[in-house]
């Protein structure tokens, strides 16, 4: 009995909309008082929150078998670029007005201004010809709207797949990652075609109210610090994802610090290799962070400076140096020709990327290298004599022979043990 009960309520409830989308129509529905809006808006939020849900857990599935990653998604740089009133402004009014007007006001043929407009212009051919385009066009528009309207719910979850950096993996994974934003075109379309603009743009605003905004609120309790002012835009939000591998990111006048700890940030501003930065509080110097930093000052040299004087104010350390003798190793150039074979040229953005399995750098000095080996050995890594250039190397890390063989044999460079006189850098947190 039960049963029967649940299947009249959700026929009730939905069939219309049911019906619609396996047989989508330009017609718009009988009813059309404020109150019946309302209800079929209500219904249509009850049953997008189950299937969005879904979605969403699918793709949380494949983000943690780590078949994709949305580290430098669009909504990421928003936040570094705009404040978040001005973030949530976007997503609930500018955003939905914007979004339906564009994908969906043409889904009623009275409202499509574009192929008015167009078969309009055919009136210098005479009247006559202007009528019999218009009425092909018609015929057409009504014959094959179903599949007018199912392109358009694709072509809108399609767009935003520009919300992730491009990757052939990326490429295939289109119907997977926009899966949500076309299901949400399914369901606007049909509030846009059966019940107007207006509603689709409130469903709109539901939708991202109730899904995108407390995303939103999750990240922003994690924002330390966001600083925009003439010289510079600084950003800092703490990592919740301790197994990605930590990335640094250089272009011509931005810096990116992803799933980084803190220690080899400093490392970067002080010019130290990480095995010459002690300091007396572990846990919070290897606690990771998200940075993002852009100069908009003429002396690009200013950045390492401006991000150090931030991260010593907004967390209460000093800088102390101190000489040591060490044991080292120096990297020296043995074979100049193999060397050059990787030589890529100065790469914008280039990167420094470390893992517990490898070491890489793309487009960018041997200093960055020498620091992720010392970071992944615990050896301290010199070069004495300058090395020019940029270049492309990737190192697998086992053990520190292996990596030296594999620097001699396949990039002509050798270790040689030295004796170094280091400087030390002691990171000194306040004592609460």
């Amino acid at each position: 009995m039960d049963r029967y009960i649940i299947k009249d309520f959700l026929k009730e409830k939905y069939s219309d909309i049911f019906d619609f989308i396996r047989n989508p129509k330009d017609q718009k529905a009988p009813i059309q008082t404020f109150s019946e809006k309302a209800k079929k808006l209500l219904w249509i939020i009850v049953l997008d929150i189950p299937v969005m849900g879904v979605l969403l857990l699918m793709l949380w599935g494949l983000k943690s078998s780590g078949i994709y990653t949305d580290e430098n998604h669009k909504i990421l740089t928003l936040l570094q670029s705009f404040s978040f009133g001005a973030i949530i402004f976007m997503l609930l009014i500018l955003a939905p007005v914007l979004e339906e007007l564009i994908f969906r006001l043409y889904l009623r043929y009275k409202y499509n201004f574009i192929a008015r407009l167009f078969i309009f212009g055919f009136i210098i051919t005479g009247r006559t010809n202007k009528s019999k385009i218009e009425d092909a066009f018609k015929r057409f528009w009504f014959k094959q709207y179903r599949y007018i309207f199912y392109f358009s719910a694709i072509f809108f979850g399609f767009v935003h797949i520009f919300n992730y950096d491009y990757s052939i993996k990326m490429f295939l994974l289109i119907p997977l990652l926009t899966a949500p934003q076309i299901v949400m075109g399914v369901f606007l379309g049909y509030m846009r075609v059966r019940f107007g603009i207006f509603q689709s743009i409130i469903l709109h605003t539901l939708h991202n109210a109730i899904f995108v905004v407390p995303a939103l609120f999750f990240i922003n309790s994690l924002e330390i610090l966001n600083t925009n002012n003439k010289d510079y835009s600084i950003k800092i939000v703490e990592s919740i994802n301790k197994t990605k591998e930590g990335k640094s990111i250089f272009s011509k006048d931005t810096l990116s610090f992803i799933n980084v700890d803190l220690k080899s940030i400093l490392s970067y501003t002080l010019d130290k290799e990480l095995l010459f930065i002690k300091t007396n509080d572990e846990k919070k110097i290897n606690k990771n962070f998200n940075l993002y930093f852009r100069n908009k000052l003429k002396d690009k040299n200013a950045s390492k400076k401006i991000i150090l004087e931030q991260l010593m104010n907004k967390y209460h350390f000093k800088v102390l140096k101190e000489y040591l003798n060490q044991d080292a190793w120096e990297l020296i150039i043995s074979d100049s020709i193999q060397l050059n074979k990787f030589k890529t040229g100065k790469i914008v953005p280039n990167y420094v990327s470390t893992s517990k399995d490898s070491v890489s750098i793309e487009g960018t000095t041997l200093y960055g290298l020498i620091n992720g080996i010392s970071q992944a050995t615990k050896n301290v890594i010199v070069i004495r004599n300058e090395i020019k250039g940029f270049y492309r190397i990737k190192l697998k890390v086992s053990d520190f022979g292996e990596i030296s063989h594999q620097l001699t044999i396949k990039y002509g460079l050798s270790l040689k043990a030295t004796k170094q006189k280091c400087e030390y850098a002691t990171i000194a947190f306040d004592k609460k």
